[in-house]
């Protein structure tokens, strides 16, 4: 089957693109609001998974695997066998059958498909779908799921010639590596880079919510480094690693002095080489703990063209800003985004490493057209992310949200306005908040954000406001002055008791601001929600 081939895409397809786009209403258990972007507006929910597998969920009565299996051998005529995952009749399979199991957990399918990326074929889209969760399976599904994720990974790379990929999704299924045996994850790992090294023009790979142990996400890391590096212009790793899991030993003390740190690093290739095949294509050998660092800076070394990453800050503070410079698209100046996560395993004073100040400088003198969005939900106080905001940060979006508090600790969010004014006005351009709650009134904090910051393009807000009156003050400023903002979006925090009052005070200020944000080009909502 040749890619110039053309395929009639079954109805049931169709019908699972039309899900996939009605999949920008937001849920109740979501913790990002679809903005058409690749960063979200966080706003509920105490899990922590972000990132662009949010934006690709399909809808829960998707086609199950075991039916989709039959339309691509009879509609897509696929001339490989394909082993099925056969039912499970029992309560926890017709619950995993529904989309969720255990802990309410949606189910994802692998690769995801969404159409604002392209795909040369339709079997390129359609080939591999594959369902998941993240607790841990039951030992009848992993035996047959790892016996279906075989044959379908063998299947295509011997199909490698017939699809051209340019866009893959590692999403999800590969967390159940985390419960195969080491001769049936060194076997799935070996294919997967042997695959990646066929197709040369993969340019966009994510592998966010993988959650995988620390050898085999260093081992899949370099393999897509060393395989793909050259060609691949995009790479998402949220979550790859599991929670807490550091591949660089912490300190013991925390430093914020600023050490000196070389501009440049290199590596011999014979040590690449033999890190390559010892570590990677070799099943009897295992990376030893003192040389793990060394495989995190190798892998991060020959990304050498990216222009947009999307990584956890802990992964590149390294000591103290060490792992950043050793980033090949640093070097060669290519990096344009850099989506950086910051969570509670982030948090200085547990890692014990942080990104100075000469790391920063040093990193924006070698890729002057770096900007960061930097996003940190679930915060429990600002106060541990205001030492990460140095004013050598070419920071340009800052997403964050403080999620729903079970303590009385306050946080501090006047100061990190204070910060992000005070180092970020040339560059800040996009801001989104969620407080849940807040200690003390943020009106005034809210609109010197807007007042304050010159060239701020897009800003959402949601949250309480302790005066109805500091939101007309906020929309006269818009109103009367020639600003750059194209984005107002502000969802007002109701009483859950008596909501009324707030949805017709709302609807009143939009009615009679709207015109005039419309006149001036502005994305312009105004709404309440629930905390």
């Amino acid at each position: 089957m040749g890619v110039s081939t053309i395929l009639n895409i079954p109805p049931v397809m169709k019908r699972y693109e039309e899900m996939v786009r009605i999949q920008k209403k937001p849920r109740q258990r979501e913790l990002f609001e679809d903005t058409s972007s690749y960063l979200g507006a966080p706003v509920r929910g105490s899990l922590e998974l972000v990132g662009i597998s949010y934006h690709m969920r399909p809808a829960p009565d998707y086609v199950p695997i075991w039916e989709l299996e039959d339309i691509l051998m009879k509609e897509l005529k696929c001339s490989y066998n394909y082993t099925g995952l056969e039912r499970i009749e029992s309560r926890i399979g017709d619950v995993r059958r529904h989309g969720t199991f255990l802990n309410c957990h949606e189910i994802v399918y692998f690769p995801m498909i969404y159409d604002r990326y392209s795909f040369p074929t339709e079997l390129a889209k359609y080939l591999w779908t594959f369902r998941s969760t993240r607790a841990k399976p039951d030992a009848v599904y992993l035996s047959q799921f790892r016996k279906c994720f075989i044959a379908a990974i063998h299947k295509f790379k011997m199909s490698h010639k017939e699809i051209i990929i340019n866009n893959l999704m590692l999403n999800d299924s590969l967390y159940c590596l985390n419960w195969f045996n080491h001769q049936s994850k060194q076997q799935i790992i070996t294919i997967l880079t042997k695959v990646m090294r066929e197709q040369n023009h993969l340019n966009w790979i994510s592998a966010e919510n993988t959650f995988l142990r620390l050898e085999d996400g260093l081992k899949l890391l370099l393999a897509i480094s060393i395989t793909s590096g050259i060609s691949l212009k995009g790479l998402h790793l949220w979550y790859f690693f599991g929670e807490g899991v550091l591949p660089i030993t912490s300190r013991e003390v925390l430093s914020l002095e600023d050490p000196f740190i070389p501009y440049k690093f290199d590596f011999d290739d014979k040590l690449i080489s033999y890190t390559f095949f010892s570590f990677v294509m070799r099943g009897d050998y295992c990376i030893p703990r003192i040389l793990k660092p060394l495989v995190l800076h190798l892998a991060l070394y020959y990304l050498e063209y990216l222009v947009r990453l999307s990584v956890e800050y802990r992964y590149l503070a390294g000591g103290q800003g060490e792992s950043l410079l050793y980033l090949g698209c640093i070097r060669n100046g290519t990096l344009r985004e850099l989506n950086m996560l910051y969570t509670n395993n982030d948090d200085l004073y547990f890692t014990k490493r942080y990104i100075c100040h000469n790391a920063w400088k040093k990193a924006y003198k070698l890729c002057p057209c770096l900007r960061i969005n930097f996003v940190a939900p679930q915060v429990k106080t600002f106060h541990s992310v205001g030492p990460v905001l140095i004013n050598y940060m070419p920071l340009e979006g800052f997403y964050a949200s403080t999620g729903l508090k079970s303590d009385d600790e306050p946080v501090l969010f006047h100061g990190l306005v204070h910060t992000l004014v005070t180092n970020f006005k040339k560059f800040l351009k996009k801001i989104n908040l969620y407080l849940c709650r807040p200690m003390t009134p943020v009106d005034h904090v809210i609109a010197r954000l807007l007042m304050d910051l010159p060239f701020l393009e897009e800003f959402t807000y949601r949250g309480p406001l302790e005066n109805i009156s500091s939101l007309h003050i906020i929309l006269k400023y818009i109103e009367n002055n020639s600003l750059r903002i194209k984005k107002f979006h502000f969802y007002l925090t109701e009483d859950p008791c008596n909501p009324e009052p707030y949805i017709k005070a709302m609807s009143e200020i939009h009615d009679q601001y709207e015109p005039v944000f419309v006149e001036k080009g502005i994305s312009f909502k105004l709404e309440t929600c629930q905390c």
